[in-house]
């Protein structure tokens, strides 16, 4: 991919998972070109990825649109995360040390204080990671970026509409005490409670909301 394709895609999945480009939101190859002063070649390459991504695909005469929030993919994404997170969190678990510990925590606490919702998703991911780093699998943890990554639209749904960050800083905070008292077996479950318990919540809301496209977050 050409580095002006690849700042497209940073601005493109940027103006998506922010809600300036609403699920259903046509993605023409036109269009997109004079909003962001490029030739149409770099915006070819870019929507090919975020096809890839699942944040934009074809829709008959339509052509490409942003994806909706969907409440199977959803719950797709948070069934793996419960399955290969726990797995990491095991492997890097006789490595972790006190300051890989102190490090989530500050994390954790970073993530609380947050009030725009995209560096929310990322200070999430970066505590998940603190976690799993230790464990030495980089194309685990590169599995579970691509995982977040796909998760982040949805995070910021819950940001936003679900207020579900107080729950979750709370879960945080329980997962890193259980590692502290050396309680293996206590933390997987807490991790593995707390990434099911969102995908559930989130699958279910979005299932009883109307056809039309739930609210999207608004942009920070």
């Amino acid at each position: 991919m050409s580095t002006a394709a690849r700042s497209i895609l940073e601005a493109l999945r940027e103006d998506i998972l922010s809600g300036a480009l609403p699920p259903g939101e046509p993605l023409r190859q036109e269009s997109l070109s004079q909003r962001y002063g490029v030739s149409r070649l770099p915006v070819r390459q870019a929507l090919q990825r975020l096809e890839v991504e699942g944040l934009a695909h074809a829709e008959g005469r339509r052509g490409m649109v942003v994806a909706r929030l969907d409440p199977l993919e959803a719950e797709d994404i948070a069934l793996m995360r419960a399955r290969l997170e726990p797995l990491a969190l095991e492997l890097a678990y006789p490595r972790l040390s006190k300051a890989d510990l102190g490090r989530a925590e500050d994390l954790a606490d970073a993530m609380q204080a947050e009030q725009d919702s995209a560096r929310y998703g990322s200070l999430n991911w970066e505590f998940h990671r603190a976690l799993y780093l230790p464990g030495g699998r980089p194309r685990l943890l590169a599995t579970l970026e691509g995982l977040h990554r796909q998760a982040d639209r949805y995070l910021r749904f819950q940001y936003h509409v679900l207020h579900h960050t107080d729950q979750s800083h709370l879960e945080h905070l329980e997962l890193i005490r259980a590692l502290r008292a050396r309680h293996l077996p206590e933390a997987l479950e807490i991790l593995r409670g707390h990434i099911t318990r969102a995908g559930e919540q989130l699958s279910a809301f979005l299932s009883q909301a109307p056809r039309e496209d739930p609210a999207c977050p608004p942009t920070d």
